[in-house]
């Protein structure tokens, strides 16, 4: 994976349990960089803040979509409440 911004969609957004969420994410152009086992990405969060998730799922050269699980904190640093509260399907992030 590169250092360089991307623009990424959500394509889904899926409610594991009250406090964990999938956001599955796709290239605007239809191309994201590969990816190695322990790879993760900055994105940077509705409120502004940038957190740092893994990957999820199987490394790809070639990958059609990134996945990450985010934890809802209620007493973090606002990141995850950002996440949960203000991303839905079809809205675009900024990941590194």
């Amino acid at each position: 994976m590169t250092t360089s911004e991307l623009t990424v969609r959500v394509e889904t957004v899926l409610r594991d349990t009250p406090r964990i969420s999938r956001y599955r994410l796709v290239a605007e152009d239809g191309l994201l960089p590969g990816f190695e086992a322990g790879a993760h990405i900055d994105v940077t969060c509705p409120g502004g803040q940038i957190r740092q998730y893994s990957l999820c799922g199987a490394p790809s050269s070639a990958p059609e979509f990134y996945e990450i699980a985010v934890l809802r904190e209620e007493e973090g640093r606002g990141g995850s409440l950002s996440l949960h509260r203000d991303v839905a399907a079809a809205d675009r992030l900024s990941i590194h």
